[in-house]
């Protein structure tokens, strides 16, 4: 199946991570990430959640930077979950084999 999340300076967002909700959504990492081959790591632009329903997607959000860097979201757990909101962790990756990468929790309305 293919999702289109849109594209970011001309790089196109790609999911790096899925989750499903309870009811059937599912929440989407995505990573817009400047590399001619999707198995080499590149310069990332941005990054995103995205709402999938079915074979739509529903709604993509930016997520904000930190420090002025991209975060990018290469891991997603839910925490809990209810009818408006969902709170999930969500995994970086620094694409540095020297650096930690870290968690964070996110809170999703829907």
């Amino acid at each position: 199946m293919h999702y289109d999340l849109g594209a970011v300076g001309g790089v196109g967002l790609a999911i790096t991570d899925v989750v499903a909700l309870p009811g059937g959504d599912l929440i989407a990492s995505a990573a817009a990430e400047d590399s001619p081959d999707p198995r080499e790591d590149g310069p990332v632009v941005a990054s995103a959640l995205a709402r999938i329903r079915g074979d739509h997607v529903q709604e993509v959000v930016p997520l904000p930077r930190l420090n002025g860097s991209v975060i990018k979201v290469e891991g997603l757990m839910v925490l809990d979950a209810d009818e408006g909101q969902t709170s999930l962790y969500a995994v970086t990756d620094v694409d540095d084999p020297d650096a930690a990468s870290w968690a964070t929790k996110l809170r999703v309305s829907h």
